[in-house]
């Protein structure tokens, strides 16, 4: 009895029965004993005592395979490692545009703005944790676990591409209006407290008041709570509306309260900081797009290879099958004529 060999599976299998294993490649076949290691030359089959030899001009076929599919396995892995930098440096822009540039704050002006930090810092996230795990799916060989990594790395795809349309969404806002808009979303400031959140929010740390200034809120004020002339988020220090309504001069406002506008401000960093980082962002994030893209297709064809190779092991060798070294022989000689 012998055992037909195509894999590392079988060969493995036949090292535990101590059984004589036979090899088979596409120019040759070769009858192995563990104990005492024949080979049958390319031809004709002729036995010789001599120990195992690989002809110069003919690979194994578990060679090729192996070798095959390290050649995938290391392109995978390597695009990992770019893909993990990638996600990586998504995290680290959107806590940036969220904690240094107060972007989610201008949900006011614009959707764009609020959403986009918050898909740099989820789709980072999701990419990075994909990214780890397509070195352990690609080490395993399982294709259920390279397919979903495939698919993974598909939808990750078009979430990349969608940041980079987010990402020039707002850099033709910055170049288009200015901000011009804050007007009208100051006027909600008394009513929408989501608004008046973010208002609050971007005068304390821009220190900044109103949109031009603290005379915006003159229109307002009477919508204010006592009639404040501007909010508490305005004041330097807290309670400073008592002394605003006895002022004395406008110069003796510098002390109480901020009195320059946000739109300036944010006009300053946004179109000397953050539009270079939205072109550079748009650039870099299609690159890693086309890498997500790459990965799934070379998981998918890693997965195709698998499956051809467990196709041809299952042809060669059926479990319980009853094969002798002479049939085998013969069954190989009928495939060669």
């Amino acid at each position: 009895m012998a055992f037909v060999f195509f894999g590392e599976n079988h060969y493995q299998r036949a090292v535990q029965t101590s059984l004589p294993v036979v090899l088979k490649s596409p120019h040759s076949v070769l009858l192995i004993h563990l104990d005492q290691p024949l080979v049958l030359k390319e031809g004709r089959h002729k036995v010789s005592n001599m120990g195992l030899r690989r002809s110069d001009s003919v690979k194994t076929t578990l060679t090729m395979y192996i070798t095959r599919s390290n050649k995938y396995q290391k392109w995978i892995g390597s695009l990992s490692v770019f893909i993990l930098l990638g996600s990586l440096a998504m995290i680290f822009s959107g806590m940036v545009f969220k904690f240094s540039y107060y972007m989610d704050q201008l949900g006011m002006l614009s959707w764009s703005f609020e959403a986009f930090p918050w898909i740099l810092i989820c789709v980072g996230s999701v990419t990075f944790i994909t990214a780890m795990a397509g070195f352990v799916f690609s080490a395993t060989e399982q294709r259920p676990l390279l397919i979903t990594y495939a698919v993974c790395m598909f939808v990750l795809c078009i979430l990349q591409i969608a940041s980079v349309f987010f990402a020039n969404d707002i850099r033709n806002r910055m170049n288009g209006d200015k901000f011009s808009n804050m007007n009208d979303a100051l006027l909600g400031y008394p009513e929408d407290l989501a608004v008046k959140t973010k208002w609050d929010y971007l005068q304390s740390r821009l220190r900044c008041c109103g949109v031009n200034g603290y005379l915006d809120y003159g229109s307002i004020r009477h919508l204010l709570p006592g009639q404040q002339c501007v909010p508490d988020s305005c004041c330097l220090t807290s309670g400073c509306n008592p002394k605003c309504n006895n002022a004395a001069s406008g110069r003796d406002l510098y002390d109480i309260f901020y009195t320059f506008g946000c739109r300036s401000i944010l006009h300053k960093i946004y179109v000397e900081d953050v539009e270079i980082l939205m072109v550079l962002y748009g650039i870099l994030g299609t690159i890693q797009g086309m890498l997500e893209m790459i990965a799934a297709g070379l998981a998918l064809a890693l997965s195709a290879q698998i499956s051809r190779r467990m196709k041809r092991e299952n042809g060669m060798w059926a479990p319980g099958e009853d094969l002798t070294a002479g049939h085998t022989m013969d069954r190989f000689d009928d495939h060669a004529k």
